[in-house]
């Protein structure tokens, strides 16, 4: 299969899980209506991702701006979905510690030409942090079907792709330029998690039931 062919099929799923998100907007709670937006989001950067690539033969400045975008973000959701990060703003202030992270690491020492690839790291590692948190929380309480709870799918979601993720990207800073071959191998990795991710973060939002909260 073509790297075309692939991203191509990559897209639509995203747009079918985004379009699966304003199906159920008005029944799914706060929380999860930020996972749209997520959507929404990821959506803008991979096309840009795309056309930059290919118009200039070099997407690395996508990453180091929708990177910190992208965290913030999904910091956000949790800020919502977890009540004790909600009591403080957690999530909040996670977010943004990551964006200043990402310019300070876009100016010092990974310029924006360059993969960011300490930042998305250290976002991996946010997200997973605060994905396993989630389930400290929704475990804790006995009377709660985790299974039917769609937090628990978004936080299990989150940690699949972000382990994944994270793994690559850290193979990828140790290869550097030594083994140029693997590269491409590593990308279509994560493409392919990535499609899987956001086709289950559809399924969620088109098989749980949700409830609005006010």
């Amino acid at each position: 299969m073509s790297t075309n062919t692939r991203f191509t099929i990559y897209i639509i799923l995203l747009i079918l899980s985004l379009f699966s998100g304003l199906l159920r907007y008005k029944q799914i709670d706060k929380a999860s209506r930020v996972i749209v937006f997520l959507l929404a989001v990821t959506l803008i950067s991979e096309t840009t991702s795309i056309y930059i690539g290919w118009k200039y033969r070099n997407n690395m400045p996508v990453f180091h701006i929708f990177s910190p975008i992208e965290l913030f973000i999904v910091s956000i959701y949790f800020n919502r979905s977890i009540e004790y990060f909600k009591k403080f703003n957690i999530g909040i202030y996670v977010g943004v510690v990551g964006i200043l992270l990402s310019i300070l690491n876009t100016i010092f020492i990974q310029q924006i030409k360059t993969l960011n690839s300490y930042f998305l790291l250290y976002e991996g590692f946010c997200i997973i942090f605060m994905a396993l948190y989630s389930y400290r929380t929704m475990f804790e309480d006995l009377e709660m079907n985790v299974v039917r709870n769609p937090h628990f799918w978004f936080s299990s979601i989150f940690l699949f792709i972000s382990g994944v993720t994270y793994s690559n990207w850290a193979l990828y800073s140790f290869i550097g330029k030594r083994m140029v071959e693997l590269i491409p191998s590593i990308s279509t990795l994560i493409t392919l998690v990535s499609a899987i991710a956001y086709t289950s973060i559809g399924l969620v939002f088109l098989l749980l039931p949700q409830k609005a909260q006010k």
